[in-house]
């Protein structure tokens, strides 16, 4: 017989970094690409490279096929991929015959450009993103100049190229300025969070433009804005207010905005962290946004009576979180007493 109790932490810490927006069950392909097998991504993981060698398949020396492509893009979509391993493997093979052809390259270029399904095209684009090259960023700049649905399917691809590449981070500012579509707006701004700023200048610009859009109608772009925005203001400046104003906003959706972008940030003040004391006692808000009020406020110093409020809550919360974990699982731990006697413990006595 033990008490769960520390080790809580671990799953609610999981449970929050999935938790961001809710959304649809994704393609295996999608998920691949967007957590975890990002094929050479340079900022989800470390690129994946792969020796230059010809494909399986084809003669060596051989340009790849259509036919080629469109087989491995067939297994990464098939409907009978039992696991992501499958879907890397795929993703592997693809990366190795880019790698070993230019002509290959350029036909995933092409399908990055003209494709319509979004799992298959945030595959694309994070596999291009391996390739720094002035094909892949020319592409880029060329939806750039498009219609609303290719100037988000361009920003997308450029925020996942190096900080380095000058071109596709003075797009993305450009784009602060004069993307009117909400939809495209809120992906550079997501974009620019991994883009380098080079000049001072250039810095108090872009975090006085952050600092209007987190006022933005639109509640992607407003998000977006604001995490972008307490990541990139190292001194708090403007980030602070904007954070404390929405973290004490009646919408509860703007206050998930703010716990969002503390936790992604290191902003701290006075009144934020009374701000966060005050969700803690607030039982009517969501046990969502005051666990992420608990586990924010730990890096704050605390009094005698906030760290009070600080143990109750977490007492509190861990209870209410573990026996919802319980009602989720095997029949033998839901028939286990509840937080505030003996817990059962599947990991052993």
């Amino acid at each position: 017989m033990v008490l769960i109790g520390t080790g809580f932490g671990v799953i609610f810490g999981f449970g929050i970094a999935l938790m961001t927006f809710p959304k649809k069950e994704e393609p295996v392909l999608l998920s691949a690409a967007k957590n975890g097998i990002d094929v050479g991504s340079s900022r989800a993981c470390a690129p994946i490279v792969y020796a230059a060698t010809p494909h399986p398949e084809a003669p060596p020396g051989a340009a790849p096929s259509a036919a080629s492509i469109d087989d491995l893009m067939g297994q990464i979509r098939s409907p009978n991929a039992e696991s992501t391993a499958s879907t890397a493997i795929a993703f592997a093979k693809l990366n190795e015959l880019a790698r070993s052809d230019p002509a290959a390259l350029k036909d995933l270029i092409r399908r990055h450009s003209s494709q319509t399904d979004e799992a298959t095209k945030a595959a694309l684009a994070s596999l291009l993103s391996s390739f720094p090259s002035l094909e892949v960023t020319d592409s880029a700049l060329k939806l750039a100049r498009g219609d609303a649905a290719q100037r988000k399917d361009a920003y997308d691809l450029l925020g996942k190229l190096p900080s380095a590449d000058a071109r596709a981070s003075l797009a993305i500012r450009q784009a602060l300025e004069t993307e009117k579509d909400p939809a495209a707006l809120s992906r550079a701004v997501a974009a620019l969070k991994s883009t380098s700023v080079a000049e001072p200048v250039q810095n108090q610009a872009i975090l006085a433009r952050l600092g209007t859009l987190t006022r933005d109608s639109d509640p992607i772009v407003r998000s977006e804005s604001l995490r972008a925005l307490a990541q990139l203001d190292k001194a708090g400046d403007i980030a602070e207010p904007s954070v404390y104003q929405m973290l004490t906003d009646q919408n509860p959706d703007l206050r998930t905005d703010a716990l969002f972008a503390i936790a992604g940030s290191q902003l701290k003040s006075d009144r934020i962290k009374t701000a966060l004391i005050n969700l803690l006692r607030d039982t009517g808000e969501t046990p969502d946004s005051r666990f992420m009020a608990l586990r924010a406020v730990e890096r704050f110093p605390m009094t005698d009576a906030e760290y009070a409020t600080y143990s109750q809550s977490d007492a509190a919360l861990n209870a209410g979180y573990l026996n919802s974990v319980l009602d989720r699982t095997s029949p033998e731990i839901t028939s286990a007493p509840r937080a505030g006697g003996a817990i059962f413990s599947p990991f052993g006595k």
